[in-house]
C-alpha cells in the first residue's frame, strides 16, 4: 500500500513540474493568458507569470523528493483550486480565453476543461491523504520517551490533624506511636531542667552583690585593752571636780488674774 501511495505523490509532483517547466520556456505567452482572465492587475502580470511557474516547479520537486511532502502538496492543491476558480469564473463572464494550463496558448476553456482540472485535484487530494497517512505510521512506529516520574506531593496538614507515624519494619504502628510519644516527653523533661538550671545561676548572680552589701559587725575591743574606751562610774547627775554644778530652775508660781 504504500508504494501506491508513493508512485502516486511523485506523479502529481511531475505533473506540476512538467506545466512549471513548459510556462518558463514562454513566459510572455503565459503572461498573455494571464491578462486575458482580467483579475490580476496589469502591474503585476509579468510578476506573476514569472513566479506561478517557479513555484509550481519546486513544489513538484519537493514532492517527488518526498521532502517537505506535507507542505508541498497543500500548496500545489490551493494552486489547483484557484486555476479551477478562475476558469470557473471566465466562464460564467463568457470571456473567450484560453486555458494556459501546460504553457503557450492551450485550449479553450470549457466545461470538459473543468472537468479535467477537477480529476487532477481529485488525484492531488488522494496523494495529500497518502501522505499525511504515511506520516501518522511512521510517528506511531518511533519509541516514545518515558513518562517523567511527577513529584511527591507532600500532604497538606489541616488545623486539628494528627502527624502520621510511619512504623519501623517489624514493629506495629502503636509501638512506634509510643516510641514518638516517650521521646517527646524526655525532651520536654530535658527542656525544663534546663531552665531550671538557667533560673538558679540567674538567681546566684543576683544574690552575690546583696550578701556583700550587708554590713558586718565591728569588733569593740575588750576592756582594759589599748584603745578601749574609758567608761565612768559616777553617776550622771554628780559633776566631776572642777566643774560648777548647774543650777536648778524653780518654775514660777502661777498668778491669778487680777493681781
Amino acid at each position: 500500500m504504500d508504494l501506491f501511495w508513493t508512485v502516486l505523490r511523485v506523479a502529481y509532483g511531475l505533473l506540476f513540474v512538467y506545466a512549471g517547466a513548459e510556462k518558463i520556456a514562454d513566459p510572455m505567452t503565459f503572461a498573455g493568458v494571464i491578462h486575458n482572465y482580467q483579475i490580476v492587475p496589469v502591474k503585476l502580470v509579468y510578476a506573476v507569470a514569472l513566479g506561478l511557474p517557479a513555484l509550481e516547479v519546486v513544489c513538484g520537486l519537493a514532492l517527488c523528493a518526498g521532502t517537505l511532502a506535507r507542505g508541498a502538496v497543500v500548496v500545489l492543491n490551493a494552486l489547483m483550486a484557484v486555476f479551477i476558480a478562475v476558469m470557473g469564473i471566465a466562464l460564467l463572464r463568457g470571456l473567450d480565453v484560453t486555458c494556459g494550463c501546460f504553457g503557450g496558448a492551450g485550449d479553450a476553456v470549457t466545461r470538459l476543461t473543468l472537468q479535467r482540472d477537477l480529476g487532477m485535484l481529485a488525484l492531488g487530494l488522494a496523494a495529500m491523504w497518502g501522505i499525511f497517512a504515511q506520516k501518522r505510521r511512521e510517528l506511531a512506529m518511533r519509541p516514545r520517551p518515558a513518562p517523567r516520574p511527577e513529584p511527591a506531593r507532600k500532604p497538606v496538614m489541616k488545623p486539628g490533624d494528627k502527624p502520621e507515624v510511619k512504623a519501623e519494619p517489624g514493629k506495629e504502628p502503636g509501638a512506634a506511636a509510643d516510641a514518638t510519644a516517650g521521646a517527646g516527653q524526655e525532651r520536654t523533661s530535658r527542656l525544663e531542667r534546663k531552665l531550671a538550671e538557667q533560673r538558679r545561676a540567674e538567681s546566684g548572680h543576683d544574690a552575690a552583690p546583696q550578701g556583700d552589701a550587708v554590713a558586718q559587725p565591728i569588733p569593740m575591743p575588750a576592756s582594759g585593752e589599748a584603745g578601749a574606751p574609758e567608761v565612768s562610774a559616777a553617776a550622771p547627775d554628780e559633776a566631776k571636780p572642777g566643774e560648777a554644778k548647774p543650777e536648778e530652775v524653780k518654775p514660777e508660781p502661777e498668778k491669778k488674774p487680777g493681781a
